[in-house]
C-alpha cells in the first residue's frame, strides 16, 4: 500500500499535536486528583483524601456541632465545592471554623432557620489577604452564598436557595 506525502505530513502533525498535549491533560487530572485535609478547628480533628462516599461520612463524623456535639449531614454539593475550590486555589489544606450546626447550639434567631442546620453552610478561616479570592472562587465553583467576615477571616460558603453575597 502506498502513502501519499500529503497524509503522512497530516498525519504525523496530528500525532505530534495530540502528543504534546497528554502531559497537560495528565497533569490537570492528577492535579484535581491530590488529596485534601479538612481541619476542624474547634475540635483539632482532620480528615484527609479524595472526595467520594467515604470521606463524606469521615467528614461528616469530624465536623460535628461546636456546641452540642451532635453529628450531622452535610450536603455533598457543597463538600463538592470545597475540594474544587482546593484545587482551584492550589491549597491541600482547608481549616473549617463551623458546618452543621445542631437547632439546639445554633446561635441563629428560632424563626431563622440556618443553613448550617441543614448542613448546606460551611464557615473557613481564610488568611485575610486571600479573602476576595477565596469568596470569588466559591462563586465561580457554584456556591450561592458566599460571605466574607472580615474580622474573623471567615469565609462563609453555602448551597442555599437563593444567590446572595456580602
Amino acid at each position: 500500500m502506498r502513502i501519499s506525502r500529503r497524509f503522512f505530513c497530516l498525519s504525523a502533525t496530528s500525532a505530534v499535536a495530540t502528543a504534546s498535549l497528554l502531559p497537560k491533560i495528565g497533569w490537570a487530572r492528577r492535579a484535581s486528583a491530590l488529596p485534601l485535609t479538612i481541619v476542624n478547628l474547634c475540635t483539632g480533628d482532620s480528615v484527609s483524601g479524595h472526595f467520594d462516599q467515604k470521606f463524606c461520612r469521615k467528614l461528616e463524623a469530624n465536623l460535628v456541632c461546636p456546641k452540642t456535639l451532635q453529628q450531622g449531614r452535610i450536603n455533598q454539593g457543597l463538600i463538592k465545592i470545597i475540594f474544587d475550590m482546593a484545587s482551584e486555589l492550589g491549597v491541600s489544606e482547608i481549616k473549617v471554623k463551623s458546618a452543621y450546626r445542631s437547632a439546639r447550639g445554633d446561635c441563629t434567631p428560632s424563626h431563622e432557620k440556618s443553613l448550617h442546620e441543614s448542613g448546606r453552610a460551611i464557615d473557613l478561616e481564610v488568611p485575610s489577604d486571600q479573602l476576595e479570592k477565596w469568596s470569588s472562587v466559591a462563586r465561580q465553583k457554584g456556591a450561592q452564598g458566599v460571605g466574607i467576615l472580615r474580622s474573623s477571616n471567615t469565609l462563609h460558603v453555602d448551597v442555599g436557595p437563593i444567590k446572595r453575597n456580602w
